[in-house]
């Protein structure tokens, strides 16, 4: 009896230092210039891939973001939407009334990646990203259009939307699958 409650125990012990070594290598997460920092966090849906294939930081943007918005399929304008899925971070607008020239602002105090973000439909503006600023201008229309983007070593970022008149009321601006957004400026910034 002692000798197969011991194999029990030694076989018990293994798999739970087994199981230890798995979670920390899933909470280790690069950043920088290859500097590795131990962060324990909840794994949830909002993590992402970036389009060079680095697995981004997993769960850490706000919940209120997750899921596309609801009212994007239907819409035919006016309004912005925004959400975070687990390919990332997306910004549309749509309104048939207008010709106006609309603008989308990411601004973030790391360095925005040029290679992740993505114009949708593509080519359909004009796209500049450089250190922590990415600015989309694109003509209003019947089509949702946008960018498509990752932000995986950047903890804050601010989201600006509006035309080249004026800035968008926030009571135009869906966020996630059914939230709407309270100010425009939106600031979002990873949990933890």
């Amino acid at each position: 009896m002692r000798t197969s409650r011991r194999r029990l125990l030694v076989g018990t012990a293994v798999v739970v230092v087994v199981a230890a070594a798995v979670v920390v290598t899933l909470v280790v997460v690069r950043r920088g210039s290859g500097t590795t920092h131990l962060r324990l966090k909840s794994f949830g849906p909002t993590s992402s891939t970036s389009p060079g294939g680095a697995i981004c930081r997993p769960g850490t943007w706000p919940v209120i973001f997750q899921g596309r918005p609801a009212t994007l399929a239907r819409a035919t304008g006016p309004g912005f939407f925004v959400w975070n899925d687990p390919s990332g971070w997306h910004i549309r607008a749509i309104d048939a009334r207008t010709k106006d020239t609309f603008i989308i602002k990411v601004d973030a105090a790391e360095r925005l990646d040029p290679s992740t973000f993505e114009q949708v439909p593509a080519h359909s503006g004009t796209l500049r990203v450089t250190d922590g600023h990415a600015e989309f201008d694109f003509r209003g229309g019947a089509v949702a259009t946008g960018i498509d983007f990752t932000m995986c070593q950047v903890d804050r970022a601010t989201f600006t939307m509006g035309t080249n008149i004026w800035p968008w009321p926030p009571s135009g601006i869906a966020i996630g699958s059914s939230s709407q957004a309270v100010a425009n400026p939106i600031s979002v910034a990873r949990s933890g």
